[in-house]
């Protein structure tokens, strides 16, 4: 479905904000995933960090943040 959307408008790029969290690490993953499929139009993932900036009061956001940079470097 990925793939056939990205064909569909004409895309080869994904950007995907990553939190730290599963939903993005799972995007992330499916998007990876469906980017090896030989007929695949997606060229190029690039994996952001988000939030960018420091989160004061947010509950676990300091290993949130460790996660997602550790998903945005292995993704590099």
């Amino acid at each position: 479905m990925i793939n056939n959307y990205m064909k569909d408008n004409k895309l080869s790029s994904c950007v995907i904000g990553i939190s730290g969290g599963i939903d993005s690490a799972l995007v992330l993953g499916l998007v990876k995933h469906a980017s090896l499929k030989a007929d695949s139009p997606i060229k190029k993932i690039v994996a952001i960090n988000l939030p960018a900036y420091h989160n004061v009061g947010a509950t676990g956001q300091e290993e949130a943040q460790k996660r997602a940079l550790e998903l945005c470097i292995s993704q590099g």
